[in-house]
């Protein structure tokens, strides 16, 4: 199983989309938890902070939904 500093820059210098899986682990890593799904987007929450939606289709996400998760999570 792949780190998550690993799934950081992996998903850091992806170009089109990645695994939502990735982009979950992420997310679960630095405190947050999938809350709900409406649609094709997945609503993660943590105490806090700002809820973040992803939109999912066909288990893969967009590159803007990952900048937007690292622009919460303060990851440069």
């Amino acid at each position: 199983m792949a780190s998550i500093e690993k799934i950081i820059v992996r998903l850091r210098t992806a170009h089109g989309t990645v695994s939502f899986g990735d982009v979950r682990k992420v997310a679960e890593h630095f405190g947050f938890r999938l809350d709900r799904i409406a649609g094709s987007h997945h609503i993660f929450v943590a105490p806090g902070r700002n809820h973040i939606s992803i939109a999912v289709h066909r288990k893969k996400v967009k590159i803007i939904y990952v900048k937007k998760l690292f622009e919460e999570l303060g990851i440069e």
